[in-house]
């Protein structure tokens, strides 16, 4: 299972969004994922159907094989940060933005929205 939320729901136009991802592994059996590269997962905002800014657009990532396993009732937690700036750099405009979030290699996927007011 797959949870995306953040610290707050509505921010200030010069706030920075804080975001949390939770993969748990809910099964009886250990969870077991192969990466192609260091990236575990990305975030996109989105506004009316749009992309508005990717997290892991301008990020590196080593070129390495590597698999992450997750034991039963047990998750990992990932960090990432918005700053409600576009893809461009400018500040987004005010209004509701919808978060996705997903684990990559997987069909794990999760949503969140938040406000800039």
């Amino acid at each position: 299972m797959l949870v995306l939320n953040t610290d707050k729901s509505v921010y200030r136009p010069d706030e920075t969004v804080r975001i949390h991802l939770v993969w748990k592994n809910e099964g009886g059996a250990p969870l077991e994922v192969r990466f192609a590269t260091t990236q575990r997962f990305d975030i996109q905002a989105e506004r009316d159907g749009e992309k508005i800014w990717q997290w892991s657009d301008g990020l590196f990532f080593a070129q390495v094989f590597t698999t992450l396993v997750i034991r039963p009732d047990d998750s990992r937690v990932f960090t990432a940060e918005w700053s409600g700036k576009d893809s461009r750099g400018r500040r987004v405009p005010t209004g509701r933005y919808r978060l996705r979030a997903w684990i990559l290699g997987t069909e794990e996927t999760a949503e969140a929205s938040v406000t800039f007011a």
